[in-house]
């Protein structure tokens, strides 16, 4: 849609977060990149955005000898690119790559439209985890904190807004699994849309009103609060979808 693409165009569409925690064992740095909307017509400013962040990176690295991680929080490409769809993805892998540094997606309700090559959501997340060589859940273990990413699974089979980011009861016990593992260490958590009750104050109304504003939003949208709720360990959660 043209105002989510102009909206990239202007701001690059990253949600940035800089973490540099000291340790006695390292220090550790990262970007957080929200909702990309890559268009193929315009990939020269993705590429000055991509620069500027990792140029920031570098610095951290060259400096204080900081291990640099990059996570995209999904929805990667626009119209132009057909989204959700191999190609898509493809030219997502190559963007990725060019941080030059290790990184980390989840996807976002867009990654799983690809209709043109894809008969069924199952499919849909097949390919992206082919094209990236990647679960679209993990956990990552940067030092300072562990890292949990999770993503949406369905699209096509949505009950209500197709555009709901809906994670699936398997990622939502493996979650408290991981909880469990880790409850001693500092936990930062990464999904494309925000738990209800995050306190976010900017939100598209048109999400509101479609169902698909909050983490599987038609379906006891508050339990991931709740979980936050139950396990303090839980300090940051990254989301994009605005």
């Amino acid at each position: 849609n043209h105002q989510h693409i102009e909206r990239v165009d202007v701001g690059f569409a990253m949600a940035m977060a800089q973490m540099a925690m000291k340790t006695p064992a390292k220090r550790f740095a990262a970007a957080v990149v929200g909702d990309l909307h890559l268009s193929p017509k315009r990939m020269d400013l993705f590429h000055q955005g991509r620069k500027q962040l990792r140029d920031c990176l570098e610095q951290e690295k060259q400096a204080e000898g900081a291990r640099t991680h990059v996570f995209q929080l999904g929805d990667l490409g626009a119209g132009d690119a057909r989204p959700g769809t191999t190609q898509c993805f493809q030219l997502a892998r190559h963007f990725m790559e060019g941080f030059e540094t290790e990184w980390k997606l989840v996807t976002g309700n867009h990654d799983l439209e690809g209709f043109e090559d894809f008969d069924s959501d199952e499919a849909n997340l097949i390919g992206w985890k082919e094209v990236f060589q990647q679960e679209h859940h993990w956990v990552e273990d940067i030092g300072p904190a562990v890292c949990i990413g999770l993503s949406t699974t369905r699209f096509r089979e949505a009950e209500y807004s197709s555009h709901e980011v809906y994670v699936d009861e398997m990622q939502r016990k493996w979650f408290l699994e991981q909880l469990q593992v880790y409850k001693d260490r500092p936990v930062f958590v990464f999904t494309h849309a925000p738990p209800l009750g995050s306190g976010i104050k900017v939100l598209d109304e048109l999400h509101v009103k479609n169902r698909c504003a909050w983490l599987n939003h038609s379906e006891n949208p508050r339990q991931f609060i709740e979980t936050v709720a139950r396990h303090p360990q839980i300090k940051l959660w990254f989301s994009g979808h605005f």
